[in-house]
């Protein structure tokens, strides 16, 4: 299942919300992090909270618009060590070696396809569950600089490690 999950991410396949009648989540207000806090700080959050959904939320933007750009060290700054480590096996069955390795890869895909930065994300409604939180895919959307808006194929789960949301494929 985390290999598949990988290899989904890795090359998420974008749809046109308009072709296919997919429900389209419009960015979340106020997606951007607050003065001070990281993207994906949870202190003093209760858990599955206002604030712990938008933490959540906030990294799986992060994620995203790091992926869009090719910032390969905040996208993997933002996941698990067990997800940095399926990235990089990942990787390896296209001829790279490392997480870095396969957001380069990744942002291609998306470039691809169109997604080239500057792309908006947005993401729609956290589920979360103790330290683990899932977004579906349909609650996550990409908005391109031309073009329609478009869902990502596949959830994200994140964990919470150290008291901050991270990426977690599973």
């Amino acid at each position: 299942m985390r290999r598949l999950l990988v290899a989904g991410l890795a090359g998420l396949a974008f749809v046109s919300a308009a072709a296919c009648g997919a429900h389209v989540a419009p960015p979340a207000p106020g997606s951007a992090a607050s003065p001070g806090a990281g993207p994906n700080a949870t202190p003093g959050a209760a858990p599955g909270g206002v604030a712990d959904q938008e933490a959540a939320r906030q990294t799986v933007e992060a994620f995203f618009e790091g992926i869009i750009t090719g910032n390969s060290k905040s996208v993997c700054g933002l996941m698990t060590a067990q997800a940095v480590a399926d990235a990089a096996q990942a990787a390896r069955s296209n001829g790279g070696s490392t997480c870095d390795d396969w957001v380069i890869e990744t942002r291609d895909r998306y470039a691809g396809q169109g997604v080239m930065p500057p792309a908006q994300v947005g993401v729609g409604d956290v589920q979360i569950s103790g330290d683990s939180a899932s977004i579906s895919g349909s609650d996550i959307t990409i908005v391109p600089s031309s073009g329609p808006q478009s869902n990502p194929a596949a959830a994200v789960m994140l964990r919470r490690t150290g008291g901050r949301w991270q990426v977690d494929i599973p």
